[in-house]
Formats: C-alpha cells, structure tokens, sequence
C-alpha cells in the first residue's frame, strides 16, 4: 500500500494499489471498470458521480477485503444447499475423505500455472481427476471454450485471400487421448508417462474429438479459415493421424504439421 503525501481538506489522501490475481477470461478488468459491485445483495463498492478518482481505488481495495471477508462468513453460515462449490475438495469420486491432500486445491493451481514443473498427479487424487474427466463437467468446460473461440472468429474481419489461417492443436485439443488417460496402466496422470504405451495408443488411430472442438472447427471452415494442425507426434505417425483425423470428423485442412 503506498501512502499519498497530497492533503485534501486538510487530511491525507491513500492510494490503495490492487493487484487482482485471476486466469484468462475470468472478468478481473470488467470488474474493476464497473461503477457499482454487489455480492450476496450487498453493495461492496459505488463509485459517485461526482467522487474522485482517487476514491473509487480505495473503494476497490476495500471491495476485495469485503469480500474476503463475507465469503468467509458465508462459507460457515450457508446451508449446503447454498453454497458455491458442492463439491468436498478433499473427497473422491466415491466420496472418500483423502488424508495429506487438498485435490481442489491442487487441480487450481496447476490450471493457473502457480504450481510449474509438476510431473505427476498425486496418488490420491487419481480418482478425482478421473471424476471430473470422465463426467459432464469437463464437457461442459469444453463446450464453453469451443463457443468463445467461435465468438472471437465471428468478431474478425477475414481477408478472403486464402490466408487466414486457425492453428490447431491435435493431442487433447481436437483428438482426445482421455480413453488411453483412463487405463489403469496410466491412471489418469498419477503413474509416469511412458513413451512407448503413448505412442502404441497414437498407432490404434482410435482417439475420439475433444468435446466441443469438432464443432467450432466445422464453423471455422464455414467461415472460409484455413485450418493448420499441428501435433508433436512423429513423423512415423503421419498416416495414422490422418486416418485418425478424418474418423472423428476432421476431413479437410491446408496443413498438417508434425515433429
């Protein structure tokens, strides 16, 4: 917090700096541009009309401790029913208790990149992970990424000179390799990768589309991209790929790039 030295009306003025910690999309410079913010049916800050500038920071300030401090109320006082998260983070899929590990927690913050360098996903949250790949959420998380891209494609304006070109990842972006995560040989993460086992399963050509991908792939075609995949699967697998491509649904692109 740094300290301003003007005085207004013979006092001192603060000025809070904020520094909103959040992943990509997740509304932090909407938030902090709007002029009035509720939570719960509680104004935590409103920017007057005729306030300074100077003020409206400190309300954001106060605005993040606010909240902090009511979800921390709320998270003891809500019935279940209310809450916002249903899901016990240190449970299972079946619900059982798991000792030593918080798996929401973990899943977190590896999904905003502060945990780095992992290798493994912990043993005991094998099942959790599997839970959630295996059930309606991650489809649903799928489906909300394919519908942004669709939206930012709709908002360009394309040349029409047969250069506009949409780049895709293959493995776990269009082509799903969730039935080779599944076995138990793999066990979702939480066993090594091995090399060998990955690319037997590449060589079946039976990898299904990602949720949501296909879609907004054949609404980039639509649209007149030129679609690029590119994949750090060998060379050797070249025809597979294509093979495998087409099944799922993929059967035109200008290029197809591999290591």
């Amino acid at each position: 917090m740094d300290n301003s030295e003007d005085d207004v009306d013979g006092g001192k003025e603060y000025l809070f700096k904020v520094v909103v910690v959040g992943d990509s999309a997740v509304g932090k410079s909407n938030l902090l541009s709007r002029r009035e913010v509720t939570l719960m049916g509680q104004t935590l800050c409103k920017e007057a009309e005729d306030a300074p500038q100077l003020h409206t920071k400190m309300e954001v300030a106060l605005f993040f401790l606010l909240v902090t401090t009511l979800l921390a109320t709320h998270s003891h006082a809500a019935s279940p029913s209310d809450q916002v998260h249903l899901l016990r983070p240190q449970s299972g899929a079946a619900g059982k208790h798991i000792h030593g590990v918080n798996c929401l927690s973990w899943r977190l913050a590896v999904e905003t990149n502060n945990l780095q360098k992992w290798t493994l996903v912990p043993e005991a949250c094998e099942q959790y992970v599997g839970h959630y790949m295996l059930g309606r959420q991650y489809r649903d998380d799928c489906n909300a990424v394919g519908e942004s891209a669709a939206e930012y494609a709709k908002s360009l304006r394309l040349a029409g000179d047969g250069k506009d070109i949409w780049v895709f990842d293959i493995d776990e972006t269009t082509l799903s390799n969730l039935p080779y995560y599944a076995r138990t040989d793999v066990a979702f993460g939480a066993v090594a990768y091995n090399d060998t086992t990955f690319n037997e399963w590449v060589a079946t050509g039976k990898a299904p589309a990602v949720p949501g991908a296909l879609k907004l792939y054949k609404k980039l075609v639509s649209m007149g991209f030129k679609i690029v995949f590119l994949s750090g699967t060998s060379e050797t697998y070249r025809e597979v790929r294509i093979t495998n491509l087409k099944k799922a649904g993929y059967h035109t692109w200008e290029k197809l790039i591999l290591k």
